[in-house]
């Protein structure tokens, strides 16, 4: 008995420190901090949607303020006069829809319809303060998948204050530079405006990337008149031999789609024969468009799809362009042998 109650002390203590363990060190369960969904969080920071009408008004990306038309408090009953105005009842979220950080939600966003951007570009047409913010948020924008997505937007206003931002970035760094030409090229084919300030760069400018980004602004023909076009096609004839092989590339592509007469066909078919192996693609390529070809053009582009000594893409570009024109049985069969013999290497 004697060593039956030590034992039984023992016992006890053990099974008491195990019972203090298990219910004195560890919390119950009920009060722990729960953590919480992922809905709650966005009830907190609901989702930045631009077009849904209920957002929460979100900050602005820049400090330009955004001058706003005084908004009713209350809401205005439709009437037989007003039915088909706009209800007040929403103009906070419009207003919220104004400011600079909605724009980055819906054009880094992946379900910008047509609707919308349309509806975007009227927001901005309505407000010139708006489309002030805009185009100075894209001047100091350094992400290039977003400029260029601003570029989009502001590639549709033809306005005095665009046409001038666009010159000041192309008077900046190289970066703004084609940014800038980016928006003039969206921007020429129908404005007189942008079409003036890429033909202006292009004729007193050597910096060779100005007189790419022009030239590359000047792609599209667009509503150009004959004096514009002559103009160009002046310049890009004296570019033709430029020391700079991708200026003379941009060059007699230009030629091709700007000239008004057969003064270029010269200088396409000495661009044929250019040291630089894209250049003399360029060339070939320019005859697409270009409606003077003659004979002789022919015989040099036959005689480029024919060299095995050419490179590969340049032969193939004189064969795909000729194909487009009229041949004789003779070259017909001098281009179909041709084009045999290039699928040997």
């Amino acid at each position: 008995m004697r060593n039956a109650l030590p034992i039984a002390g023992c016992i006890a203590a053990l099974l008491a420190g195990i019972f203090w363990f298990f219910n004195g060190q560890q919390p119950a369960f009920d009060t722990r901090p729960v953590l919480q969904p992922e809905t709650s969080l966005a009830q907190k920071e609901p989702a930045l949607n631009p077009f849904e009408p209920t957002q929460t008004p979100a900050p602005a990306v820049i400090d330009a303020p955004v001058a706003r038309e005084p908004v009713a408090t209350t809401a205005v009953p439709a009437t037989a006069d007003n039915s088909n105005a706009p209800s007040t009842t929403d103009n906070t979220n419009d207003n919220d829809t104004e400011d600079l950080r909605a724009y980055e939600i819906a054009i880094d966003g992946d379900n910008w319809n047509e609707e919308q951007f349309n509806r975007e570009l009227k927001r901005l047409r309505d407000n010139p303060k708006l489309l002030e913010a805009l185009l100075a948020e894209f001047e100091n924008e350094n992400d290039p998948a977003r400029k260029r997505r601003l570029a989009s937007l502001l590639g549709h206003f033809d306005s005095p204050a665009v046409i001038a931002a666009l010159e000041k970035m192309i008077d900046a760094d190289v970066i703004a530079r084609a940014s800038a030409f980016d928006v003039l090229g969206r921007l020429q084919p129908r404005s007189t405006r942008a079409r003036a300030l890429a033909i202006d760069k292009l004729q007193t400018d050597g910096e060779p990337t100005i007189l790419i980004g022009a030239m590359n602004a000047l792609t599209t023909v667009g509503s150009s008149t004959r004096a514009e076009r002559q103009s160009v096609q002046q310049r890009a004839t004296e570019l033709a031999s430029n020391s700079e092989s991708t200026v003379r590339q941009r060059a007699v592509s230009t030629l091709g789609r700007w000239a008004v007469d057969n003064s270029a066909t010269d200088i396409l078919i000495t661009g044929l024969a250019d040291s630089d192996p894209a250049v003399r693609r360029s060339a070939a390529y320019a005859f697409v468009d270009y409606p003077y070809t003659t004979p002789a053009a022919i015989e040099v582009l036959l005689e480029r799809a024919e060299d095995d000594s050419e490179e590969r893409r340049t032969r193939r570009a004189a064969a795909l362009v000729l194909r487009g024109m009229t041949l004789s049985q003779d070259q017909l069969g001098r281009l179909n042998i041709a084009a045999v013999e290039m699928e040997r290497y």
